[in-house]
């Protein structure tokens, strides 16, 4: 579009003084067509936007740990890149319609596996363990299994449009079943293995922890 206007301001500017007023009249989708890779971009980028700083509040309700929260936001943020990834260098797609709302659905699909181990690695206080091995262990041994059904019903849900006839439904299979594999190697691999190592313990990041010290400082008068 930017090219065809240049063009015509060109062509006008060099034109008689009664022609200099003409400009571009499309009847039809052409200039829309024209608008429609960057409309895709830039509604990516918003829903993006909006959808990561949303899921780090579900994820900071969840388990009223930051550091856990944030561990869980970057394990979201690869799963994302890598799918998007997984899209342009294995499968040569271009970014379209399809690309454009898989790009936010993705962050649904990639948050619920990491919230659940994520929740269940804070609550394991509760049930007397303190460090962070015991913590994780206990995350794996009681959520696990959860996590890899999840995995195995919900990409099984997504072949089932395969047997579709429209490429729509096919692409959109793929990139659920994609999802689904970068979530489940993603949330037990790096996400469980990060908490492993450098997980936070003894109430370290608690957002309740972190109110009540808070409110129990006195300013001195």
């Amino acid at each position: 579009r930017d090219m065809v206007a240049a063009w015509a301001a060109e062509q006008a500017a060099a034109a008689p003084a009664p022609l200099r007023s003409m400009f571009i009249l499309d009847t039809g989708y052409t200039m829309a067509q024209f608008d429609l890779p960057n409309e895709l971009l830039q509604g990516l980028f918003q829903g993006c936007g909006i959808a990561g700083p949303i899921s780090f509040l579900v994820l900071l309700g969840s388990t009223k740990n930051i550091i856990v929260s944030m561990y869980a936001v970057c394990s979201v943020g690869a799963i994302v890149v890598c799918v998007l990834g997984f899209c342009q260098s294995a499968m040569g797609w271009d970014l379209g319609v399809g690309e454009a709302i898989a790009g936010i659905i993705v962050i649904g699909y990639s948050v619920d596996f990491v919230v659940h181990l994520a929740h269940i690695y804070c609550e394991a206080e509760r049930h007397g363990r303190t460090t962070r091995e015991a913590k994780a262990e206990f995350a794996i041994r009681n959520m696990g299994s959860t996590v890899f059904a999840g995995a195995i019903t919900t990409a099984g849900s997504g072949c089932v449009m395969y047997f579709c006839f429209f490429y729509f439904f096919i692409k959109m299979a793929t990139l659920i079943v994609v999802t689904i594999m970068y979530s489940f190697l993603f949330s037990l691999g790096f996400f469980m293995s990060v908490i492993w190592l450098a997980g936070p313990q003894d109430g370290f990041g608690n957002i309740d922890r972190l109110w009540t010290k808070g409110k129990s400082v006195t300013v001195p008068e």
